[in-house]
């Protein structure tokens, strides 16, 4: 559901309601290792590795690590219907 009160949107809204994907700008993010996506998520949060995730890293940069923890360890669990 995102956290509203820090204006961190739900990750559904770009990456699909199931994690399937919505395209290049939302790739598929369900059932990814909870590893891999925390790295992901530090990435986009502490370098500009990623330069093409701008929005990523807007979105990111009020998460802690137990947030960032609490979602992976979610979407590693999520069963994604679609592409």
């Amino acid at each position: 559901e995102g956290l509203p009160a820090h204006s961190i949107p739900p990750c559904k809204a770009c990456h699909g309601a199931h994690g399937e994907g919505m395209g290049a700008d939302g790739p598929r993010i369900a059932q990814q290792h909870a590893d891999y996506i925390v790295k992901q998520l530090n990435v986009f949060q502490r370098t500009d590795q990623r330069p093409a995730g701008v929005a990523m890293k807007a979105v990111v940069h009020g998460l802690t690590q137990q947030n960032m923890a609490d979602v992976a360890q979610y979407l590693q669990g999520m069963t994604a219907s679609g592409p």
